[in-house]
This record gives C-alpha cells, sequence and structure tokens, in this order.
C-alpha cells in the first residue's frame, strides 16, 4: 500500500489517471526543472525571503 492510498482522494483514482500526473510532478520537483526556475538564485549572496516580525506593545 502506498502512502497516497491512506486517506487520499488519489486512492480512489484510477491508475492511469495517477501515474501519468505523479510522473509531471517527478518531473516538476526534479533537479534539472529547479535549476531551470531558479538559476537566476544560484550566484545570489543573500535572499530576502520576505519574513518580518511585528512586535506591538510598550516600549
Amino acid at each position: 500500500m502506498t502512502s497516497r492510498a491512506v486517506g487520499s482522494a488519489f486512492a480512489r483514482l484510477p491508475a492511469s489517471v495517477v501515474e501519468p500526473a505523479m510522473g509531471r510532478l517527478r518531473a516538476d520537483l526534479g533537479p534539472a526543472a529547479r535549476e531551470r526556475r531558479h538559476a537566476h538564485l544560484i550566484g545570489q549572496e543573500s535572499v530576502d525571503y520576505g519574513y518580518r516580525l511585528v512586535v506591538a506593545g510598550e516600549s
């Protein structure tokens, strides 16, 4: 039993639908796709992830 088969909507779909979709997902998450999408970040020395801390109260 795969982890998808436990409590997943994918367990109800036929393999003919799920397997091609999983193949596309593997390709999207693979190193070649990741490098292609994020090539502009490779040479950067810093990254702003957008995290902000807001503290309310008395100073």
